[in-house]
Formats: C-alpha cells, structure tokens, sequence
C-alpha cells in the first residue's frame, strides 16, 4: 500500500482530475473498473470516457509518500 497524489489527464482536451488515496494504485484502479462498467461518481469523467474511451486518459501517480501527509 502507498499513499500518494495522481491525476487522470484527458489527451482529448488536456483536462485533468487531481486525487489523492491512502492507497494510490488500488485507487486509479478503482478509476478505470468504474469507467469500463460506466458506473463512475464524477459524471464528467463518466460523459468523456463514454464519448472517447479509456485509451484517452493518462492515469499517472504524481508523488509517493506518507499517509499524514495527505490532507
């Protein structure tokens, strides 16, 4: 497990979503089974994947570190 911060990035229009989890890898996987089974809570990110597809985001972890510091 490792805390973190990591964004989605749309290549279409260069628009990104900016998280952060207590497990960062299990999160942006949470992201995706979401988007694929069209179930996802941000409907923005839901509308753009069903208009362009999964193939369209970056899904990147941007920092590595401990849980306390998070906010």
């Amino acid at each position: 497990m490792a805390a973190g911060i990591y964004t989605i990035r749309s290549i279409k229009d260069n628009k990104i979503l900016v998280g952060q989890s207590t497990n960062v890898f299990s999160r942006l996987s949470q992201h995706k089974f979401h988007l694929r089974k069209d179930t996802h809570d941000n409907r923005h990110l839901q509308s753009a994947d069903n208009k362009y597809g999964v193939d369209n985001f970056e899904f990147q972890v941007l920092v590595i570190c401990e849980e306390e510091h998070l906010y």
